[in-house]
């Protein structure tokens, strides 16, 4: 069942395949390039139409959670660390809190790391209603960190995002879902750590089609999903606006 705030649940599962290794030169290839071939401008338009209200899109266990075509998140300005999320067009809000120990700081730690805790409901009530949780690991310290998502209905990881970027100012996150990657966020880390920049970053599909956007800045990011995603790829892309957020920590 759903939980508050519990311990993490780390797991171990192989992603590194040929096509995955491929899929990283290309990617890094683009971002040299500064843009996705086909699109001059670097970002096609992305479709306002999503199936957010069919219930054939939102494929977790319990239906419990589920976003528009787009969603906006703003740091918190309340007593609990982390980031106001509001789904549009519905306008459905979570919250999303943060758990960072007091080793959890720049680059600087490894194993199971920082968690993010998707809320619904008030997050200052005694019994907030818990959904997903994002938790971090980091095989060593200096590399990039990668989020497992997991569904508390279910008890499973079933998305995740891991950064591959050979730049400490790129992002080249593979977001992946039941172990099969789905797209990558490709672009610069720079909005994500200056307060006077914002960056936005490209979601791209296996045909490496610019298929939606992740734009960050330092107080927050706006995210336009794929059109159609399933609300399982959604938490996945929401992991990889995250990891970009923990790596500017």
């Amino acid at each position: 069942g759903s939980g508050s705030f519990v311990g993490l649940l780390g797991r171990n599962s192989p992603r590194d395949t040929q096509d995955a290794n491929a899929m990283d030169k290309a990617a890094e290839d683009e971002l040299t390039m500064g843009q996705v071939p086909g699109f001059p401008s670097g970002f096609a338009a992305v479709s306002q139409e999503s199936p957010w209200s069919d219930p054939a899109a939102n494929d977790l266990p319990g239906g419990v959670f589920q976003l528009g075509h787009s969603v906006d998140l703003s740091r918190s300005n309340i007593d609990v660390s982390g980031f106001v999320m509001q789904s549009l067009p519905d306008g459905s809000e979570y919250f999303i809190a943060e758990d960072f120990g007091p080793w959890h700081w720049s680059c600087c730690w490894s194993g199971p790391g920082p968690t993010y805790h998707v809320i619904e409901g008030n997050v200052l009530s005694d019994n907030p209603e818990e959904l997903l949780q994002f938790q971090s690991r980091r095989s060593c310290c200096c590399l990039s960190a990668d989020l497992d998502v997991v569904s508390l209905h279910a008890d499973e990881v079933f998305a995740n995002a891991d950064d591959h970027a050979a730049c400490c100012f790129k992002v080249n996150t593979r977001v992946s879902v039941r172990d099969e990657e789905r797209f990558r966020v490709l672009g610069s880390l720079a909005g994500a750590c200056c307060s006077c920049l914002a960056s936005e970053h490209r979601i791209v599909d296996g045909d490496r089609h610019v298929v939606g956007k992740v734009a960050h800045w330092s107080s927050g990011a706006h995210i336009e999903f794929p059109p159609g995603a399933l609300t399982s790829e959604k938490a996945g892309i929401l992991a990889a606006a995250l990891v970009a957020d923990l790596r500017r920590r």
